[in-house]
């Protein structure tokens, strides 16, 4: 985590549509950030639009994937960094929350009649 701090950026690459890996959360969690090298309309180009995190560029794509990195180093080498995650959307994803939701989740489907629950 302590060399997170140190970069202007995150890398991030997921060649699945379908997957959101693990790294994902812990980039968001840091504020910094992310270009993530995926597909375009996959679950990581989603979540990065919904959370303001970063650019996600198609992998495969190797001419996007240089101007976005030329960009980002532009913009770094100014001082502009334009992107401002958004925080309340990425807190619904700390682990605590996600603890607490699915506990719930699990308790209305054991034990619909008790409203004991807290």
């Amino acid at each position: 985590m302590a060399r997170l701090s140190e970069t202007d950026y995150l890398l991030l690459t997921m060649t699945n549509e379908f997957s959101l890996p693990g790294k994902l959360f812990e980039y968001l969690a840091s504020g910094k950030p992310i270009i993530a090298l995926s597909p375009e309309n996959g679950e990581v180009a989603r979540l990065i639009a919904e959370t303001g995190a970063g650019w996600c560029v198609p992998h495969d794509q190797p001419e996007a994937i240089r101007r976005v990195v030329a960009d980002a180093v532009r913009l770094a080498l100014d001082n502009n960094i334009p992107f401002r995650p958004r925080r309340d959307v990425i807190s619904r994803f700390e682990r605590p929350k996600l603890v607490a939701s699915y506990a719930n989740l699990i308790r209305e489907r054991l034990f619909p009649d008790d409203l004991n629950w807290g």
